[in-house]
């Protein structure tokens, strides 16, 4: 449940992102210099790093969480 949660704030914060960026690209293109639209080639392993992260930071908890004995954590409130 933690992991499922976690990562689907991740991936819709990921999917909003890249489009925004993408959207982004057209309008900076004539502002930059060196700027194409090629630059979505970042986009997809940027986004992929920090699904990573996301993953790591949403598993580290759901581990803990699963550690627990049920039991013992309902005692204790």
């Amino acid at each position: 449940m933690i992991m499922r949660e976690g990562m689907t704030v991740v991936l819709f914060g990921a999917v909003i992102g890249i489009v925004l960026a993408a959207a982004g690209t057209g309008v900076i293109r004539h502002l930059l210099y060196g700027s194409s639209s090629g630059d979505l080639r970042i986009y997809a392993p940027a986004a992929l790093l920090l699904a990573g992260i996301g993953l790591l930071a949403c598993w580290i908890p759901a581990r803990r969480a699963a550690s627990l004995d049920p039991l013992a954590a309902l005692r204790e409130e």
